[in-house]
C-alpha cells in the first residue's frame, strides 16, 4: 500500500493508505471510527492484501483531525466527518473510475449513513458495528460528559494516553439527524451488516433495526465479539469476503 493525501477545497489535507491492483472491478473505501485511524490497528494491511488478491482495491483514510490528517480532532462533527467522505468519494471517482463499496466501521459506518446523498458509483455497503442510535451510544461511552456536551459546555477526555477535548457541537448535531430515516437513501443496493452480541458500546439491536430496515441487506451477529471483535478479527474478515464474494463475484 502507499500513502497519498487527498486536499480539500479548503486546504484541508486527508492522509490515506491506496492499493488498487491492476485487475480492480471495485473499490473499497474505508472510513475509521470515533477516535480511530485508517490502520486500524495494523489490520488494514493484511485486510486490504485479501481484497487485492480478488480484484477490489483499498482506499483508507484519516478523517480530519484524526491520524495523519490536517484539522482539530476537538472539532469534529457527523456533518465534518460525511464533508470529509464526500470529498474522498469524489476523489476516487475522478482518479480511478471504478465502482465503490462503502466500509464503515462504528462511527464511521454512521457517517456513511449520513450522507446527504448516496452517488451512483457506491454499489454496496459494509457495516461494522455502526450505531444509528448516536445519542445512546455516545450517551453510554461518555456518561456524565455527555450531559455536560449537551449544556453546551466542551469536556476532555483520554483516549488511552492520550488526551483530547470534546466540543458541544458533536452532540447537538445528534438532536437533528435521524440515522434510521436516512438508511432509505441506501435504496436498494446490497449491504452487509456484521455485529457483535456481546457489544459493549453500540447495541447489537441497532443492527437488527438496520436489517429490518434494508431489504437487500445480510446480518450477520457474532455471539461473543465485542465492539472491536477483539477475539474475532478474522472472523469477521472472512465473513466479509465471502458477502463479497457472493454479492460481487470478487474471488
Amino acid at each position: 500500500m502507499k500513502k497519498i493525501t487527498i486536499t480539500k477545497n479548503d486546504g484541508g489535507k486527508l492522509a490515506a493508505w491506496l492499493s488498487i491492483p491492476s485487475n480492480a472491478r471495485y473499490l473499497l473505501i474505508i472510513c475509521h471510527g470515533f477516535t480511530g485511524a485508517k490502520e486500524n490497528r495494523g489490520k488494514i494491511f493484511p485486510f486490504a492484501a485479501a481484497l487485492n488478491a480478488r480484484g477490489a482495491g483499498v482506499l483508507a483514510f484519516d478523517f480530519s483531525g484524526s491520524g495523519e490528517s490536517s484539522g482539530d480532532f476537538s472539532s469534529v462533527t457527523l456533518s465534518s466527518q460525511t464533508d470529509d467522505l464526500q470529498w474522498v468519494i469524489q476523489y476516487a471517482e475522478q482518479e480511478f473510475g471504478l465502482s465503490l463499496i462503502l466500509l464503515g466501521r462504528s462511527f464511521g459506518g454512521s457517517t456513511i449513513i449520513a450522507m446527504p446523498q448516496q452517488r451512483e458509483s457506491i454499489k454496496g455497503y459494509i457495516f461494522w458495528s455502526v450505531p444509528i442510535d448516536l445519542k445512546n451510544t455516545f450517551r453510554k461511552v461518555l456518561g456524565d460528559l455527555y450531559d455536560q456536551l449537551e449544556a453546551g459546555k466542551a469536556v476532555n477526555m483520554m483516549n488511552g494516553d492520550r488526551p483530547f477535548t470534546l466540543q458541544p457541537d458533536l452532540v447537538l448535531e445528534f438532536q437533528k439527524i435521524d440515522l434510521k430515516q436516512n438508511l432509505s437513501a441506501l435504496g436498494n443496493k446490497p449491504v452487509l451488516i456484521c455485529h457483535g452480541k456481546a457489544d459493549e458500546v453500540v447495541a447489537f439491536s441497532d443492527a437488527v433495526n438496520m436489517h429490518q430496515t434494508l431489504s437487500q441487506s445480510s446480518l450477520a451477529l457474532v455471539d461473543q465479539a465485542d465492539h472491536r471483535f477483539t477475539e474475532f478479527t478474522e472472523l469477521r474478515v472472512r465473513i466479509t469476503l465471502k458477502w463479497l464474494e457472493d454479492t460481487f463475484q470478487l474471488r
